[in-house]
């Protein structure tokens, strides 16, 4: 991307020992000054989270197939296809509490709901 011709200003800064604690020496900062504000309003609008159209939650559960879902007493509501084709046919997982069927493994917190919600958008990994 290119942006437009800049007024920049540099300056060295030299500074010597003013610390007993320090070893002895010279430390030398080159400091570039511009004005950023091109650069920033690019970012706001490339950092933009776009209005994205409802989906079925028949896609959701297409597209997440290792999903559960929980409620907020812990009990397991739907699982996706492929969490129902870990276990035998026959296996009931939904209505039973979450630490029934799975153990958490990360991240490292307790399993209630209060803890689960408040960090929802971290990756949980389930034994």
């Amino acid at each position: 991307m290119i942006y437009p011709p800049m007024n920049v200003r540099e300056n060295f800064i030299r500074k010597k020992k003013t610390n007993k604690y320090v070893l002895s020496g010279t430390l030398i900062i080159f400091r570039v000054d511009f004005n950023n504000s091109t650069v920033k309003e690019t970012s706001k609008r490339l950092h933009a989270i776009p209005l994205l159209p409802d989906i079925t939650s028949d896609t959701f559960f297409k597209v997440f197939p290792f999903c559960i879902l929980i409620d907020p007493s812990m009990r397991i509501t739907h699982t996706g296809k492929s969490i129902k084709n870990l276990f035998p046919a026959d296996t009931i997982l939904t209505g039973r509490y979450l630490d029934e069927i799975f153990r958490l493994i990360r991240p490292d917190i307790a399993l209630e709901w209060s803890k689960v919600n408040s960090i929802f958008l971290c990756s949980f990994d389930l034994k």
